[in-house]
């Protein structure tokens, strides 16, 4: 009953906007053959998602941040118009290069861009190097990783975040994961120092065989998990 409900502070009402909105955009796979003879397979070489977001935000309202729609929580979409673009290009079985940008339509520049490259040096031995920039945050961050996998059982990934733009150039994030190989599960624990805060946090992680997204991330990056094709 309307008795049991409870008024919103005003603080919050003055933010609380009318928003709708949509997306529309297309999905793009290249495939070709790699290998000789027998060995001969078909493989992915290039992806290309290009998509558009509209929406009739109040004019008033901007949100400090480029557009996105998200497809899962429709409403905590962010009401800017807004053009992206996600770009993979498999070089070969051992190397892969990322790029995304995303064209914000209401300010006319690009809100927010990145660019990778992830090595496969052996079965053991892989890294990571990116770039990406922030327009409304003056960001400029660069990643470094690398994971190498100690034996059958125990893996070790470190990464390292340095933003070249804030504050003349700041450590962000620094992170050491270990990772315990079970029999159908993964057990991980993750220490991470913030610079930005002075913080330092301990993780533990365990996700069952099969779920690669629950693996070691940070905020813009985690490596690609166990899989036949990577």
């Amino acid at each position: 009953s309307p008795d049991n409900l409870f008024p919103l502070s005003p603080g919050i009402e003055e933010h609380i906007t009318r928003l709708s909105g949509g997306t529309f955009g297309v999905r793009q796979r290249w495939q070709t053959k790699r290998g000789q003879g027998k060995s001969e397979r078909t493989v992915d070489w290039m992806e290309l998602d290009v998509f558009a977001g509209v929406f009739d935000a109040n004019e008033n309202f901007h949100p400090p941040a480029d557009g996105r729609y998200f497809m899962s929580r429709p409403e905590y979409s962010m009401g800017s118009n807004f053009i992206s673009a996600d770009y993979t290009w498999h070089i070969s079985d051992s190397t892969t290069f990322v790029a995304d940008v995303n064209y914000d339509i209401d300010d006319k520049k690009i809100g927010r861009s990145g660019v990778g490259l992830e090595v496969q040096r052996s079965p053991r031995f892989s890294y990571f190097l990116g770039l990406r920039t922030i327009s409304d945050l003056s960001a400029a961050i660069g990643t470094y990783a690398i994971r190498y996998r100690i034996s059958q059982k125990y893996e070790i990934a470190f990464v390292e975040q340095y933003d070249f733009d804030y504050d003349a150039g700041t450590n962000l994030k620094t992170s050491l994961a270990l990772t315990r190989k079970f029999p159908r599960w993964y057990f991980q624990v993750v220490g991470s120092y913030d610079a930005r805060w002075d913080d330092f946090t301990i993780m533990f992680n365990l996700w069952p065989e099969g779920i690669p997204e629950a693996g070691f991330k940070t905020d813009t990056f985690y490596f690609r998990e166990r899989s036949e094709k990577n």
